[in-house]
């Protein structure tokens, strides 16, 4: 397994505890919009951590690149489903900081 697939399945471990915690009554569409956005971020979120691996890309601009990501994501399932800006924003916050976490954890 290579070191950005198992950092996916670190990922997805702790996203599943978020998912459990943050958002009880709309799991599965978050879910959804969770793996909808890690499909659709693959391969930057790959390129950004060899570079991170590298040393190529600081720890900051990780964080900014991957923030602008997310800040980018439609959350098309949690909005249908009807969930409020605020906890949207709440939801995107948590994800983003466990995505920065588990990068900086393998990568760094």
């Amino acid at each position: 397994m290579s070191s950005f697939d198992g950092f996916l399945a670190n990922l997805r471990a702790k996203l599943a505890d978020l998912l459990a915690e943050t958002i009880k009554s709309r799991r599965d569409a978050a879910a959804k919009d969770v793996e909808s956005f890690l499909q659709e971020s693959r391969a930057d979120l790959e390129r950004w951590t060899r570079l991170l691996a590298q040393g190529d890309l600081s720890p900051e601009e990780f964080q900014w690149l991957v923030k602008a990501r997310v800040d980018l994501a439609k959350m098309a399932a949690l909005e249908q489903a009807g969930l409020a800006n605020v906890a949207m924003d709440r939801f995107k916050k948590a994800l983003l900081g466990i995505l920065i976490g588990s990068a900086l954890e393998v990568f760094k």
